[in-house]
């Protein structure tokens, strides 16, 4: 019982530890790259790899840019799929001035009733060392 009471006074502080860390955007210096999202999209039991999603970069940035790159990997987020080679479709930012920046893009997925999903990143470009 003192656990769960434990647990319970705990849990809150530790969301908001762990929400606090997915909340950082992610650092670059300037003069690299980062990866923003990587995009593939697996059909039926028999895990058929279909095309890479679309991608579409909506707001580029101002510091730098953003791009689509497509090449092939492995579906790891998909228990029944493990280890599957897919086409993926990955966001990578290249960083050229220091600041924060923001991107945009949005995701077409070819299976039907699918709904455009857009998304957004915030990217903090560190001087070069």
């Amino acid at each position: 019982m003192r656990l769960i009471r434990t647990a319970r006074r705990l849990l809150p502080a530790l969301l908001l530890a762990c929400s606090a860390a997915a909340a950082q955007p992610p650092q670059v210096a300037s003069g690299g790259q980062v990866v923003l999202g990587t995009y593939y999209e697996v059909s039926g039991p028999g895990c058929q790899a279909l095309s890479a999603p679309r991608v579409r970069i909506t707001e580029p940035g101002r510091l730098g840019k953003a791009i689509v790159v497509r090449t092939e990997g492995q579906a790891q987020a998909t228990p029944r799929c493990p280890h599957r080679k897919v086409p993926v479709a990955t966001v990578l930012y290249q960083a050229d001035q220091p600041g924060l920046d923001n991107v945009t893009w949005e995701v077409r997925y070819q299976q039907r009733g699918q709904p455009v999903q857009r998304h957004a990143a915030d990217v903090r470009v560190a001087p070069r060392r």
